[in-house]
């Protein structure tokens, strides 16, 4: 995240914060292979997005890219929204991943409901 313009509009920091993300992702899923390792990296980001406030807001599209790239699971997901999220911000991190956490809810249970 070192190589973002914190100079840019900020329209555009969002995007670019992704774009860092996405380009991680690929090194950090082999790290990846365990719950305790999804739920550390899902705190670093939420810790990160906390301390540089300019990217905040995108902490849901992190957390989705990271997911898309198989960094995290929806378990990891579902169990850092009830019981594994750090402090620093909370309330604010649980709120905007709240659509996310619903859409993994849903495709839990329509899982569960083809079987």
């Amino acid at each position: 995240m070192s190589t973002i313009d914190w100079g840019t509009r900020p329209d555009q920091v969002d995007a670019l914060a992704l774009k860092e993300v996405g380009g991680f992702a690929e090194v950090l899923e082999p790290f990846c292979n365990g719950p305790k390792t999804e739920i550390a990296l899902i705190n670093a980001v939420q810790l990160y997005c906390y301390e540089e406030s300019k990217v905040m807001r995108a902490f849901p599209q992190m957390l989705k890219v990271l997911y898309n790239k198989d960094c995290v699971s929806d378990q990891a997901i579902l169990y850092w929204h009830s019981k594994g999220a750090k402090t620093q911000g909370r309330q604010h991190f649980l709120s905007v991943t709240q659509p996310l956490v619903n859409f993994l809810r849903e495709q839990e249970d329509s899982d569960e409901e083809d079987e």
